[in-house]
């Protein structure tokens, strides 16, 4: 219990699904594509933006989330950052709540 499992889906795995999902793709078309624009050209441009962006980021994320993690594990500190961790989610899940509500 508690040790890495032989069968967690790796990084390239997390890759390739992150692209199935519907939200970013709702956000892609209804934030960033003209009107008239053909749909599989506007699927093909988000979809190879968020695959550059993700490529570059993700790596960077996860170096950083390593970093904190062997530098915090075990002190007092690691309580701390995931209290932070968990307030910073949910006041930006709030905020857009409240922000939708009030729009």
């Amino acid at each position: 219990p508690g040790g890495a499992s032989s069968t967690a889906p790796g990084s390239i795995r997390a890759r390739a699904i992150r692209h199935a999902s519907h939200k970013m793709y709702t956000a892609g078309f209804t934030n960033f594509v003209a009107a008239g624009t053909d749909p599989l050209s506007a699927t093909l441009g988000i979809a190879g933006v968020f695959l550059a962006v993700q490529c570059l980021l993700h790596p960077l994320w996860c170096w950083g989330g390593e970093r904190l993690a062997t530098l915090v594990a075990g002190r007092p500190s690691e309580r701390w950052i995931m209290i932070g961790l968990a307030t910073a989610t949910a006041l930006s899940v709030l905020y857009v709540l409240l922000k939708e509500g009030a729009a």
